[in-house]
C-alpha cells in the first residue's frame, strides 16, 4: 500500500538500501501483523527445523514448512481466553463464569458487539474458556481486515470515528507510509505483545508520537520491532525518526519494523506520555489487529486468574493431594504454586522456590491474594543447589518440612531464610526451570542464538539432580518448560531415564490434551506417547502456546539420590 523508497524489509525483517542518495530521508519499514515475520536468527530456525526433520523422514522441505507455521503462530496469542478457578477461594464454577460475564458487560466498551461466550472446558474442571468474536449484526469488530493493513482503512471502519485528512499538505508523511488521518503513537516490543494479548499501552511501553496528541483522540498505534538496534529515543517525534539521514542523527537507523497495531483512544496529552511514569497512555478498545481478546485485567484474583491451558496441565500432572509435602523449584511468577495450592484447598505443605528476592516477594503476594499463604512458604534458594549433603547439618536430616521451616529465621522482608532441604523430603515436586521460551506467544522478535539450545538444557539437568535426590521414594515429579526446544524436552527426559535408571520411571500422561513427543530424540516409541508436547502452530487441537510436560516416579529401592551433587 505504499511506497518504499530507501529500504526493502526483506524474508527475515532484515533490511538493504535501494537508494543511496543521503539527502533523502530513510523511509521506515511499516508492516501489517499479517506480513510480519518474527525475526529469528538464522542459525537458531535451521536448528529448530532440523530438530523436526524425524517427522517428515528427513524431508526437510516438510520441516520447514512446519517451522514456518510455527512462527506465523508465535506472533499472536492463543485463543480463546482461559481462566484458572482458584477453589481456596469459591466452590463454584458457575459463579466464577457469571462474575467473569458481569465483569466484561461494566467494564468492555465492546461487550454490546461482541458475541461472548463464557463457558467450562470441556475436559479440565477448574478452567474457564472465554470466547469472543465479531457480532453478525452491526459488526463493528474489524479485527481481519485490520490484521491485514499497515494504516487505518478507508473508508471508516464502522464503529469508529470519522477519518479526517490530518496531514493534507504534507506529502512527504504520505511518501514515507505513515497514516494521513491519524496521528501515531509507537511502542517498544515488551508492549506491542501485550497488546496482542489484550493489554492496553501503558505510558512506560511508548516510544514515539506524533506532535499535538491531546486527551481523547483516536490514534493509529505501531509496534516497534526493531532486532539489534538501539530504540528511537524516548519521547522523540515519529517524524523526526522518519526524517532521520544517515549521519550525524541518534535515530538514523531507527527504521523498523513498525507493526500496525490497531486504533487507540488517548487518556492523555502526549507530553503526559513522556512525563508519566505509571497509568495508561492509549487504551485499546477500539479496533485491534490481533484477535479479538477480552480484557481479562480488570478480573480479580481472588477466585479466578488468567492461565495458559498447558500450564494448568502440568498441575493436574502432579496430581497433588491433600497433606503432600510438594515443592515448586522454580516457582515464579505463581501461576503453577497457588494452582497447587487451589487443588488440595489449601491442605497441603507447598514450599516454593527462585533464586530472585524480587520475584518471590511478588509470588509471595500472589499467594496471598489467592488466600494460599496458610500452605505456601515462599524461600529464596537457588534450586541447583537445595540438597543438604553436608554432615554440619546432619540435624536437619532429622526434621521435616514443617519442622525445619519452623525453626529458620525471619528476615526483615519477612522471609524465611533456609539453605535447603535433606534428601528425599519431598511427596511431589514440580520443576519448570528457566528455558528457552520459544513456546510463549505472542513473541514478535527471538533474540537467542542457536548455541543456547544446548547451553539451557545443560543448565536444566542441575535442577534434575537436585529434583531426584530430594523426591520420597514412591513420589512424583512433573517436569516442564515452555518451549519447542527438542533438547529441553525428549532429549533431557531420555537423560534422566539413563542417568537414574534404577529408581526413576516414566508415567503416562492422560490423551486428550498435546500431542507425543517428538521421534528420533533419545524416547523410544512407547516413551514418546506418555509425554506432552503443545506444538503452537497446531491450531485445531490446542491453539496455544508452545510447551512441554513429562511425570516421572520415584521406584521403590532408589540408590541414586544419596550421591546426587549439583556439580
Amino acid at each position: 500500500q505504499h511506497q518504499r523508497n530507501t529500504v526493502t524489509m526483506t524474508t527475515d525483517n532484515s533490511f538493504s538500501n535501494d537508494d543511496h542518495d543521503d539527502d533523502r530521508p530513510i523511509a521506515p519499514v511499516i508492516t501489517s501483523l499479517h506480513d510480519y515475520q518474527v525475526s529469528i536468527d538464522p542459525q537458531l530456525r535451521n536448528a529448530l527445523t532440523e530438530q523436526l526433520l524425524p517427522l517428515y523422514n528427513n524431508d526437510i522441505d516438510a520441516a520447514r514448512s512446519h517451522m514456518t507455521r510455527i512462527l506465523a503462530s508465535l506472533k499472536l496469542p492463543p485463543t480463546p481466553s482461559l481462566c484458572r478457578i482458584n477453589w481456596i477461594q469459591t466452590s463454584s464454577r458457575d459463579d466464577v463464569m457469571e462474575s467473569i460475564r458481569s465483569n466484561l458487560k461494566d467494564n468492555w466498551e465492546l461487550s454490546d458487539t461482541i458475541n461472548l461466550t463464557v463457558q467450562p472446558h470441556d475436559r479440565l474442571s477448574d478452567v474457564v474458556e472465554i470466547h469472543a468474536s465479531a457480532s453478525a449484526l452491526g459488526e463493528r469488530a474489524t479485527t481481519v481486515s485490520l490484521f491485514h493493513h499497515t494504516i487505518p482503512p478507508s473508508p471508516k471502519i464502522d464503529g469508529a470515528p470519522e477519518p479526517v485528512v490530518l496531514f493534507a499538505n504534507w506529502p512527504s508523511r504520505q511518501q514515507l507510509g505513515w497514516p494521513m488521518t491519524h496521528r501515531v503513537v509507537t511502542c517498544d516490543r515488551f508492549c506491542s505483545e501485550a497488546v496482542l494479548r489484550g493489554s492496553h499501552i501503558f505510558v512506560k511501553g511508548i516510544i514515539s508520537a506524533d506532535a499535538n496528541i491531546v486527551e481523547g483522540e483516536c490514534v493509529s498505534v505501531y509496534g516497534y520491532v526493531g532486532r539489534d538496534r538501539k530504540k528511537p529515543t524516548r519521547g522523540s517525534n515519529v517524524m523526526d525518526i522518519s526524517n532521520s539521514r544517515r549521519t550525524n542523527n541518534n535515530n538514523a537507523n531507527m527504521i523498523g519494523p513498525y507493526i500496525f497495531l490497531g486504533l487507540g483512544k488517548t487518556h492523555c496529552s502526549r507530553a503526559q506520555f513522556f512525563s508519566s511514569d505509571r497509568g495508561i497512555g492509549v487504551s485499546m478498545t477500539l479496533h485491534r489487529a490481533g484477535p479479538i481478546l477480552p480484557p481479562l485485567h480488570s478480573i480479580g484474583k481472588q477466585s479466578c486468574m488468567m492461565q495458559n491451558l498447558p500450564s494448568v496441565v502440568v498441575g493436574h500432572a502432579l496430581d497433588p493431594q491433600p497433606g503432600d509435602t510438594i515443592l515448586d523449584m522454580c516457582c515464579a511468577p505463581g501461576g503453577k504454586t497457588t494452582h497447587i495450592a487451589s487443588l488440595v484447598r489449601g491442605n497441603a505443605t507447598i514450599v516454593a522456590c527462585d533464586r530472585s528476592r524480587s520475584k518471590i516477594l511478588g509470588v509471595r503476594e500472589l499467594v496471598r491474594t489467592m488466600g494460599a499463604e496458610g500452605c505456601v512458604t515462599p524461600l529464596v534458594m537457588d534450586a541447583t543447589k537445595c540438597v543438604i549433603f553436608d554432615n554440619d547439618h546432619e540435624h536437619k536430616q532429622q526434621l521435616g518440612i514443617q519442622e525445619l521451616l519452623a525453626s529458620a529465621e525471619r528476615k526483615e522482608d519477612g522471609l524465611l531464610d533456609v539453605a535447603g532441604f535433606p534428601p528425599e523430603s519431598f511427596d511431589r515436586i514440580l520443576l519448570d526451570p528457566p528455558c528457552t521460551a520459544l513456546g510463549l506467544r505472542p513473541k514478535l522478535s527471538i533474540p537467542l542464538k542457536a548455541k543456547e539450545l544446548v547451553k539451557f538444557a545443560a543448565y536444566q539437568r542441575l535442577f534434575l539432580h537436585q529434583a531426584v535426590s530430594l523426591l520420597k521414594t514412591g513420589g512424583i515429579l512433573t517436569y516442564s518448560t515452555c518451549t519447542i526446544n527438542a533438547l529441553e524436552n525428549e532429549r533431557n527426559v531420555a537423560f534422566l531415564l539413563q542417568e537414574y535408571n534404577c529408581c526413576m520411571r516414566l508415567l503416562p500422561l492422560p490423551e486428550g490434551l498435546g500431542s507425543f513427543g517428538l521421534t528420533g530424540h533419545g524416547l523410544s516409541e512407547e516413551q514418546r506417547t506418555f509425554v506432552r508436547r503443545f506444538d503452537p502452530s497446531d491450531h485445531q487441537r490446542d491453539n496455544c502456546m508452545g510447551f512441554f510436560v513429562a511425570k516421572f516416579e520415584k521406584r521403590t529401592g532408589c540408590q541414586c539420590s544419596h550421591s546426587t551433587s549439583s556439580e
